[in-house]
């Protein structure tokens, strides 16, 4: 029996499980690309930040949307409050990374809610699947041989097998975003004091 078949098999709520894994590959594929511009090697960042801040805020500025991100963007909401002390510099980039967090957790609700939803599905059609097995039993007045029911019984069974095999897939990478927010979050909090340091060392040198 071909996969076409088996997943007909397994009745309509298989067309629940499709709608979840196809709302879950567009989540996934965007999160992917999302992640994609985040990235950013931090030590090279700062050394440009470090040199150009010399030369005023406005070149600290351009250098800053030269390597574009998230980072980058959080820095120049610091900068567009250079002049208005350290208290304004730091509250500003924190307003910023907070916004930039919850852009990078975008979407990761509703991928948790499928991780939690598919397995489901696949247990109700499979207790479905089950109640018109033993129906079918109890119209033929048990008069039924094992395979007639293995047979029903195997039906039964592949939503459950379809709804853990979406639900496990989509777990791992779930985790793996949460990873790189969490990691993300890291990079920022990083970046920011050290912003902060050389905000502090070029205020200092004037």
């Amino acid at each position: 029996m071909s996969l076409m078949a088996m997943l007909i098999k397994g009745g309509y709520l298989m067309i629940a499980l499709a709608l979840c894994s196809f709302a879950a590959i567009i989540i996934i594929v965007e999160r992917f690309l999302f992640y994609r511009k985040v990235k950013i090697n931090k030590v090279v960042f700062l050394s440009d930040l470090r040199k150009s801040i010399g030369s005023g805020v406005t070149t600290a500025k351009e250098v800053c949307r030269r390597y574009e991100g998230i980072i980058p963007d959080i820095i120049i909401a610091g900068l567009e409050h250079f002049e208005g002390g350290a208290e304004a510099v730091r509250k500003n980039m924190d307003a910023r990374a907070q916004k930039k967090i919850h852009e990078a957790e975008r979407y990761l609700g509703p991928l948790a809610t499928i991780v939690g939803i598919a397995p489901l599905i696949g247990f109700l059609g499979t207790v479905i699947g089950m109640i018109k097995a033993f129906m079918k039993i109890e119209y033929l007045g048990g008069n039924v041989n094992a395979g007639v029911l293995a047979g029903g019984i195997w039906e039964a069974l592949i939503t459950t097998a379809a709804g853990l095999s979406v639900g496990i897939v989509v777990y791992i990478f779930y985790n793996y975003f949460i990873g790189r927010v969490e990691t993300l979050s890291k990079e920022i909090t990083e970046v920011t004091e050290e912003a902060m340091n050389i905000y502090h060392t070029t205020r200092r040198g004037e």
